[in-house]
């Protein structure tokens, strides 16, 4: 025990150096390296034989080296960046214990503590008296939402499969995530009966195209019966309309659900949960903590307004070696979980949210919402930079836009493959009405206005360096 007692300490040391050298300036994002040259430098191969233990810690070392720093200030290629410590001690905590969640016998404290966050999301939701669930993803959250739909409208198929002459369709805005036509294909309705409903410029769902849409699904012979809204979209952090969504549902007896997974957070701020108002009238809501709460991957939740359809969607036939009619079978989760075991991801959201409060979060995210107008700001008012559509929450799409400039997709892409293999900046790209975009996400919480003016000056001076080379090249041929 005390070689492992050191090696663990080893490594422990090992994490911290590298947590602390992503704050220094001149630590690049990440050390990239080609797959054949990454390959060359660690040893991936599994063999017959066995490596000492003390071997462990230099693997590890190899591991953080050529990792990505997601908690870099500069990475901001994805929904999440920032480094959570009551988080990270839960995930220690998680991994020591190693419970699984299907049963309060083996899982005591987790169970309780799961019940705790998800009670306290669902009334910050304006579910009082539903139900949830954490999930392997918000993917996931909206996989099991339209289970939970189709169940609640036809119940039937649950046993009996899917017979019926007309075919089931649903409804998201065009921007909305692409898991949604995953999720078609896995509850058997089908990717091509998911119907993508227009969006404005500023990427919101417009409810007059939604409720054509639906009554020509009607008119075409097909079933409408559920209806997914996004609270805060993947590629611009724009939020739709959820009371006249909501209202439509009604109309039409659809089913009403709300993907919050980036916006969710939200909810935590006085200040800007408006911007999930009506929200509390959606049958079912996708929460991902890991976003703007900034816990380690993965931390989903699915908020339910009734306080049974999980158990009835998710349960099966068979399980008697595992849940038994005992008197704490109430505090069983896994009945109303389509996964058997599944790992502990309450405990540290739960250690987080303990440490920062209601208070710290709206504070962290207020910041990040000042930060992203701060960036808004400086993209206007660039000469060479183009804001290419409105800021509704902490996503900016920009791009590099310099005087003469032509191929103006062709340069934005070699900028960030440029600030990308270099390390300076991981900042993702999309293509909006076939117009590459650089696609700014501020939600790491050490941001500062610095950094941002760091960025806006490294994206401009790496783009003159190309667009000089390129000039050069064409006089040249």
């Amino acid at each position: 025990m005390k070689e492992r007692q050191e090696i663990l300490v080893g490594l422990l040391g090992r994490v911290f150096r590298y947590l602390e050298e992503a704050g220094r300036p001149g630590t690049p994002v990440v050390d990239y390296q080609a797959p054949e040259s990454l390959r060359q430098k660690m040893d991936l191969t599994l063999g017959a034989e066995g490596l000492p233990e003390g071997q462990l810690l230099q693997l590890c070392e190899d591991y953080l080296q050529y990792s990505v720093r997601t908690g870099h200030r500069f990475f901001m290629n994805q929904l999440f960046s920032g480094f959570n410590f009551p988080a990270f001690l839960g995930e220690i905590v998680t991994a020591a214990t190693n419970g699984s969640m299907y049963t309060y016998e083996t899982a005591p404290v987790a169970t309780l503590v799961e019940m705790e966050v998800v009670r306290r999301m669902g009334e910050l939701a304006g579910f009082q008296n539903g139900n949830g669930l954490i999930v392997t993803g918000g993917s996931n959250a909206n996989l099991v939402a339209l289970l939970c739909a189709r169940h609640h409208l036809f119940p039937d198929i649950k046993a009996k499969g899917i017979r019926m002459r007309s075919p089931m369709v649903i409804f998201v805005s065009d921007q909305a995530h692409y898991s949604f036509f995953k999720a078609a294909n896995v509850v058997g309705i089908g990717s091509d009966n998911v119907v993508l409903v227009k969006s404005d410029r500023a990427g919101c769902m417009i409810p007059e195209e939604l409720d054509g849409e639906i009554r020509q699904a009607v008119q075409n012979g097909k079933t409408p019966f559920f209806v997914g809204a996004t609270a805060g979209t993947t590629v611009m952090g724009s939020f739709d309309p959820l009371p006249a969504i909501a209202g439509i549902c009604e109309t039409h007896g659809l089913w009403f659900h709300v993907d919050a997974s980036l916006g969710g957070g939200f909810l935590l701020s006085p200040r800007h949960r408006d911007l999930l108002k009506g929200c509390n009238l959606a049958d079912s809501f996708t929460w991902d903590a890991h976003k703007l709460m900034g816990i380690p991957l993965m931390c989903s939740v699915l908020l339910t307004q009734s306080r049974d359809i999980l158990y009835h969607a998710c349960s099966s036939e068979g399980g008697d070696y595992l849940f038994h009619d005992y008197d704490n079978a109430d505090f069983d989760l896994g009945t109303k979980s389509l996964q058997c075991a599944r790992r502990v991801d309450a405990l540290k959201l739960w250690l987080a949210w303990k440490c920062i409060g209601d208070r710290g979060y709206a504070e962290r995210i207020d910041r990040l919402v000042e930060l992203a107008g701060y960036a808004t700001h400086k993209i206007a008012s660039h000469p060479q930079l183009e804001l290419m559509r409105p800021v509704q929450s902490i996503i900016a799409c920009f791009r590099y836009r310099p005087e003469g400039a032509t191929d103006l997709n062709g340069l934005n892409l070699a900028l960030r493959e440029r600030l990308a293999t270099e390390g300076k900046v991981l900042i993702n790209y999309t293509h909006l009405n076939g117009e590459m975009v650089l696609r700014l996400v501020v939600i790491n919480p050490d941001l500062t206005e610095r950094d941002l003016d760091t960025l806006f000056e490294t994206i401009v001076g790496t783009g003159e360096e190309l667009a000089l080379a390129a000039a050069r090249a064409d006089e040249k041929s």
